[in-house]
């Protein structure tokens, strides 16, 4: 198993307080093999009970740096990325005011209507747009871009002191770029947390062979996955499975020699060879499969 999903469960269960119910299973995760490491599946209600889901929602994904998306494409004033993570609503914006990026929650404080169009046809996945203004698409609010402050109530008849007002803001989200493109957010107060570019700090290394800026965005691609989100981070932690899943993957590279290493419980590098001679000149050519 993962060793950075052991930390993040034991973390987890030190947070948490069960119910009798659900201590039975924190016996099954403790079960460990000469190095300290889980060596049984989880359990299959941690992949599919309501319970679960919401403690990993509020200490998983509202605690940690999530990636959200890329900066080249917020290069315009006015410009936005949109996006879900486990099931709260937030964006990220260039002020038409500043030229400067700043992220809120994606809800109005009046009805929590939108602040910026919300991807419905592919739920969870970035939208990217254009809005001059931030304001509310349902009752008309309107916020100022440079810090999330409340500037006006259309037909609203209540004249907001200035502390309503300031109870009233947008709320700010925490944001870091990385590598110089890649946007993270994390949702919680993130004063005593590392930031993305400390924790991953060898990964600059271990891509160095990558010039960031010198690549863009070509196309997005949507998957809806019919499986919990351990199953899919469990799917990239091995290549056993690619003769049989991934034939063509399988023609091509050398699948006995794939290599998953975990750096520091943070991130994983995948290496494989190419069965491709021309391309194995060029160490680029069988880096990342994933």
């Amino acid at each position: 198993m993962n060793r950075s999903f052991v930390v993040v469960v034991k973390s987890l269960l030190k947070q948490t307080s069960f119910s009798n119910t659900q201590k039975s299973f924190i016996r099954k995760l403790t079960t460990v093999n000469s190095n300290k490491e889980l060596f049984r599946p989880l359990p299959p209600y941690l992949y599919n009970d309501p319970t679960v889901h919401q403690l990993e929602r509020e200490n998983i994904f509202g605690k940690n740096w999530i990636y959200a998306g890329r900066l080249d494409r917020l290069k315009k004033l006015g410009d936005y990325l949109s996006i879900t993570i486990a099931g709260y609503p937030i964006f990220i914006y260039r002020s038409p005011l500043t030229n400067e990026l700043i992220a809120f929650h994606n809800v109005c404080s009046h009805r929590a209507g939108p602040i910026v169009p919300i991807n419905l046809n592919h739920y969870g996945t970035a939208l990217y747009g254009n809005q001059s203004l931030l304001k509310c698409h349902y009752h008309a609010w309107l916020y100022d871009s440079r810090d999330g402050s409340l500037k006006a109530t259309p037909n609203f008849n209540h004249k907001f002191q200035p502390e309503e007002k300031k109870c009233l803001s947008l709320r700010k989200i925490n944001f870091e770029i990385f590598a110089e493109q890649f946007i993270f957010v994390n949702l919680s107060d993130t004063k005593e947390k590392p930031s993305i570019n400390t924790l991953l700090h060898d990964l600059l290394n271990d891509m160095a062979h990558f010039t960031h800026n010198e690549h863009h965005h070509y196309e997005t691609q949507y998957y809806l996955l019919n499986c919990n989100w351990k199953t899919f981070v469990e799917n990239y932690q091995e290549g056993y499975h690619v003769h049989a899943v991934h034939p063509g993957l399988d023609h091509e590279i050398k699948a006995k020699e794939y290599v998953v290493t975990n750096k520091n419980n943070i991130y994983s590098i995948h290496y494989v060879p190419s069965k491709l001679h021309h391309r194995d000149r060029n160490p680029a050519a069988s880096v990342p499969v994933a």
